[in-house]
């Protein structure tokens, strides 16, 4: 079982990059962005779930985790089991470059900001898919 993934990812103008990940109910997923520094993106995560579509009303948002970096991160803890779709996106919407899709699954318990919480089991099911490959 996977407790961490990091995925290497690409923002093109074929549109935003796109992730599926399965959670549980009460299973929190921390999921962060880290730019390429010789990118111009400036990337957007988005969490929709858990009905398993990119039409679903996102659940979290993040824009730049401070105002010292432009790389997105957010914690989420899941209110139901169900998949649970990512999606990067350049803030502007034109820019093109990549990136590295960090994810850690955690106990609601231990999702905390300072790097001591033990990783719960959690899978990165497929990335860099169209709306299309998931069903609605």
């Amino acid at each position: 079982m996977e407790t961490a993934s990091e995925t290497p990812g690409a923002l093109d103008e074929s549109g935003p990059a796109r992730y599926a990940v399965i959670l549980g109910a009460g299973q929190a997923l921390r999921a962060r962005v880290i730019r390429t520094p010789t990118t111009s993106i400036d990337p957007v995560l988005t969490l929709r779930g858990p009905g398993g579509s990119f039409l679903d009303d996102p659940v979290a948002v993040s824009d730049d985790e401070s105002a010292a970096t432009l790389n997105p991160r957010l914690v989420y803890v899941a209110p139901a089991d169900g998949l649970y779709l990512l999606e990067v996106r350049d803030r502007l919407g034109f820019n093109t470059g990549t990136f590295t899709l960090s994810l850690d699954w955690y106990a609601p318990e231990d999702a905390v900001e300072n790097g001591d919480a033990a990783p719960l089991g959690g899978r990165l099911l497929k990335g860099g898919f169209g709306t299309d490959d998931v069903a609605d």
